[in-house]
């Protein structure tokens, strides 16, 4: 049950990671849907996420605290302060003009989180996901345990969801599941597949998060599960930054001696605040070629490293170029960078 990150080009990617909240980034929980919790410290509550993304520098609210505006529906004037919106497992459906509404907001280049993990939501929550083409499905998967960068997460009977385009990150989870339709009866699993419980993507100049599973919010799993959530809203600010892995050379320039081997090195950095694991792939052309000594590295927050490349002589060439993929981890999120390898032989 291992995490598997989907990847668009890298000038897709090169924007997603934004560690740190360079302006304030306004965070509104829905009320009108039927959630309340963001103050409370319960248990179910999500103070603890609330106040973690106080600290990292969001405003957060929710709309009750609005005044002198309408939050009984979402309309434009309750969203004109708002970059993020949370909608948690609503409990009625969304009117042809709050569908409008929201979906102006993000192709306009604010970001939604849609989470839903209550199959009696299902029919709700999806009223407005559809308008972007991404459901909840009504299916049992039980307990989910992942292995990532970030240690294990524990997923909590998440729903799985399907979307019309690939999304730039998703969480997938192989394993079994059942149809189901009341929450208090769990049913038995009778099938085997590929479920994504977590779905992220660009909309318009927006961002979208659909995300199975409201228990990894709340206040008994945040703290187990801070850096998840943390990463979650970092994808969702949708600030425009470098990647936060460097590295030195950008290409790397390979000549074999009369021992017929040449050898370049690869500096790498991770300035970001998350571990990493970073993974340098070869193309079959330099398969046989050139070896990279650490082909995985894991670096910690400010730590560095240095890769070797050894390049063996091949007669079938006289010189050969193409590019080695770089694909970091951040633990939510993978990025894909490239540079180009010449090797050239005497």
């Amino acid at each position: 049950m291992n995490l598997k990150f989907i990847a668009l080009i890298v000038s897709l990617l090169v924007s997603i990671f934004c560690p740190f909240v360079v302006s304030a980034q306004n965070v509104v929980f829905d009320n009108s849907a039927g959630f309340f919790g963001i103050d409370s410290y319960s248990g179910v509550g999500v103070a603890l996420l609330a106040d973690e993304l106080r600290l990292e520098g969001y405003d957060v609210k929710e709309t009750n605290d609005f005044h002198n505006v309408d939050c009984s529906m979402i309309t434009d004037d309750m969203l004109n302060s708002t970059d993020i919106l949370v909608l948690i497992n609503p409990r009625r459906s969304f009117s042809f003009e709050e569908k409008i509404v929201v979906n102006k907001f993000v192709t306009n280049g604010k970001s939604l989180l849609l989470v839903c993990d209550n199959p009696e939501s299902i029919e709700y929550a999806n009223t407005l996901s559809s308008v972007f083409g991404a459901w909840f499905l009504p299916q049992y998967l039980g307990d989910v345990f992942i292995n990532s960068t970030l240690g294990q997460m524990h997923f909590y009977s998440p729903l799985p969801i399907i979307t019309d385009i690939e999304p730039d990150i998703s969480i997938q989870y192989e394993g079994s599941a059942g149809d189901w339709t009341n929450r208090w009866i769990i049913p038995e699993k009778t099938y085997n597949s590929s479920y994504s419980i977590l779905s992220g993507f660009n909309y318009g100049e927006g961002r979208i998060i659909l995300l199975g599973d409201s228990d990894i919010l709340q206040n008994e799993n945040f703290n187990a599960n801070k850096d998840f959530n943390m990463l979650v809203f970092d994808y969702l600010c949708n600030n425009d930054t470098d990647t936060k892995v460097s590295y030195s050379p950008d290409a790397l320039q390979i000549t074999t001696d009369e021992s017929k081997k040449g050898i370049a090195y690869l500096h790498v950095k991770n300035t970001c605040d998350y571990n990493v694991t970073i993974d340098l792939i070869k193309p079959p052309l330099l398969d046989n070629i050139i070896t990279i000594n650490p082909q995985v590295i894991k670096l910690e927050p400010g730590q560095e490293s240095q890769v070797i490349l050894l390049a063996t002589w091949n007669e079938s060439y006289s010189s050969i170029s193409d590019i080695i993929r770089i694909e970091t981890d951040y633990g939510l999120i993978t990025q894909n960078d490239y540079f180009g390898v010449t090797v050239g032989f005497l």
